[in-house]
Order: structure tokens, then sequence, then C-alpha cells
């Protein structure tokens, strides 16, 4: 008899030490479906468990199939009365591993045809949900100033950035603030960021209201090859043309995965000619990296020895500050106060720049002047 009392104890706590660990791994888990699967006699001999079995596992593979990263938690369970097998799941994802996107993950409107779904959950109130946004592509931090976004966004307080997010679907300030849950379904979003092929990271801070946080990273690695360079304005539209006004700033951000060769800058303008330009030390085409060979279109005679000062003083980059640099930032603004003096008209800068692979970008930087 006490044998099988000590027996019926030592099942019993194992039953518990089996039961708390389940437990423990639902709760350590973020899960966002909860399914009973039944097997219909249609399809399956139910009393045949390895015909269920089976059935399961080809279910699982194709949960699989369509997300590497899905998590799945399973208990089978006899039914009481025919003992016949069913079975109850957890499934969710893992925001730790990272999302991998190749451009045939995209169709032909570059509509992504993986669904990238993030959950929030506290345990109490939301106090705040900051999103710091890091890149290896530094075109990727240049454009989200055209969108109205920073790199750094408390979406609970999302300020200036609001209207844009709203136009995204994207839950922000009172529809965050104070929540327990929040769902965010950025497939969509990522059309914006399929041009930049990288690795793009998300590091989501949620604070709530009684002091305690938690930090994850969200990763998305676009795949695919970048030819040729990439030229871009923070903040600003690279392909409109833009009024010079007191407050505006051009700031060209040029990454070039191989690394920069030649960068030159041809100045085409409706009333800034060469010969004004040669007044300040310039000429109409720019070697920004071998300012010596910059030249003029309508003056053979110009002599570039000394232009490399003058670029400096007007804002450009030059020599060893753009040759094999996989990235350069550079400001334009200096030049826009001499743009201003010439009077009305329009002021195209032609970028060519060609990386150590070969490959050529042009992209032209336009601009305004009004009287």
């Amino acid at each position: 008899s006490s044998t099988i009392s000590k027996l019926s104890n030592t099942i019993k706590q194992s039953r518990k030490r089996a039961l708390d660990n389940l437990f423990g791994y639902c709760l350590s888990n973020t899960w966002k479906y909860f399914l009973t699967l039944t097997f219909s006699p249609k399809y399956v001999d139910r009393d045949n468990e390895e015909e269920i079995i089976y059935t399961w596992k080809k279910f699982r593979q194709t949960l699989q199939y369509y997300d590497d990263n899905v998590k799945i938690f399973a208990v089978p369970e006899r039914h009481p009365t025919s003992g016949q097998l069913h079975i109850h799941c957890l499934v969710g994802g893992d925001i730790d591993a990272a999302v991998v996107l190749a451009q045939t993950d995209f169709d032909q409107s570059g509509n992504c045809t993986k669904s990238i779904v993030v959950d929030v959950a506290t345990k109490s109130a939301i106090a705040s949900l900051t999103v710091n946004i890091a890149s290896n592509n530094p075109a990727m931090i240049a454009s989200l100033a055209e969108y109205g976004l920073t790199s750094s966004i408390d979406l609970c307080n999302a300020g200036a950035a609001s209207g844009a997010l709203k136009l995204m679907g994207l839950p922000v300030n009172d529809q965050v603030k104070g929540q327990s849950a929040v769902t965010y379904n950025i497939t969509s979003q990522m059309k914006l960021l399929k041009e930049f092929v990288g690795t793009h990271t998300f590091t989501v801070t949620v604070t709530d209201e009684q002091g305690g946080a938690t930090t994850k990273a969200l990763v998305i690695t676009i795949e695919g090859e970048q030819v040729g360079p990439v030229a871009v304005l923070k903040g600003l539209n690279i392909d409109e043309r833009h009024t010079v006004t007191a407050d505006l700033s051009i700031d060209v951000v040029v990454s070039a995965t191989s690394g920069i060769k030649d960068f030159t800058v041809q100045i085409v303008s409706d009333v800034l000619t060469p010969d004004q330009l040669g007044t300040v030390g310039l000429c109409d085409v720019l070697n920004l990296v071998d300012p010596t060979a910059s030249y003029s279109t309508v003056d053979p005679t110009f002599d570039a020895s000394g232009i490399a000062e003058s670029l400096t003083n007007f804002g450009f980059p030059t020599g060893d500050q753009v040759k094999n640099q996989t990235s350069v930032e550079f400001t334009i603004t200096p030049f826009l106060s001499l743009l201003s003096f010439t009077g009305a008209g329009n002021h195209d800068f032609v970028m060519t720049i060609t990386d150590n692979d070969g490959n050529t970008t042009v992209k032209t930087l336009m601009i305004k002047t009004v009287k």
C-alpha cells in the first residue's frame, strides 16, 4: 500500500512538472491563433492513428512552407467518449527571427506576398511604444523624411509623423496609448522597402503604465543585388523640382555598394552661366573624385588647379572623401545663396556616378528660383 501511494505521488508530481513546463512554454512565447483540429471521416480514418498523425504532419509542413519562422505548440487529446484523437495547438511567429524577403516575394505591382504582422500586448496599458530604425543602406534612412518620418518614433505620441502613419493604415497616438493590445500589419509597407536592398532593423521598445518595459528587434532583410549607385535627398523627393526659399536645405546621400569610382556634376541653368560660375572659382562640369579634371563647356582655358577649395566652400566633398566610399552625404545649401542672386529660372545638377563595378547612375537634382 505504501509503495502504491509513493508511486501515485510520483506520477502526480511528474504530471505537475510536465504541465508546469508546458504552461511556462506557452506563457514565454507570443501566439496568434488557438486551434482545435478534428479530422473529418470523409477524408481520414479517425480510428487509424497513423493516418491521423500523417495528416497532422502534412498540415504542420504546410504552415512551415508559408512561414519558415512559424511556431507551433500542439497537444493531442483523446475524445472522452469515442477515444479518437484530436489536436489542440497554438500558432505564432517570433519577432526575434529575421524576416528575409527575396525579390520573388513581391508580385508584379511590387506588393509583398508574405504576410508580416506584429502583435504587441502588455499586462497593463501601453504608456509608450518607441520604434528606432537603422539600416545598412543609407538611402533607406535618407528616404524616411520623404514620408514625413524620422528614425525614432514614439507611436503613442507620433507628432508630425502621425499623418503619414495613419495614411499607411498603422495605429498611432490614442489608438496605441492606454491600450493593452495593438496589432501592426506592415505587409503593405514592404512595397516601400523593396527598393532598398539590405538589412533594416526596427527596434521596438514597449513600456506599460506600471513601468514594465520590453525591447525587441524586428529585422527585415531585402535580398537582391543593388545594381549601380543610388542618389537620394534627405527629406525631399529627388525626382521633384524644389523652389529655393529661406529655409530650404538640400542634403544629398549617395551610396554605392562597391565604392564610388567617378562622380561628376554638370550644372545646367537657365540663368547661371559658366562665366558666372567662373567668378566664384567654379565651372559647369565638376569632378568630385578628381577636381582638377573639372572643366568648362564654353571656356577651354579654364584652370581647374585650385577648384577643390571652391568646391569645399560650396559644400561639395572631393577626392578621398568621395573616391572608393560606399556612402557619401553632403549639403549644397551654401550653393543655393548663389542661385538666389541669379534671378528666376530652373537649375539642374546632373549627377553621374560610376561605381567600382562599372555601373553608372545618372540622377538630376532640380532646383527653381523665383523673383
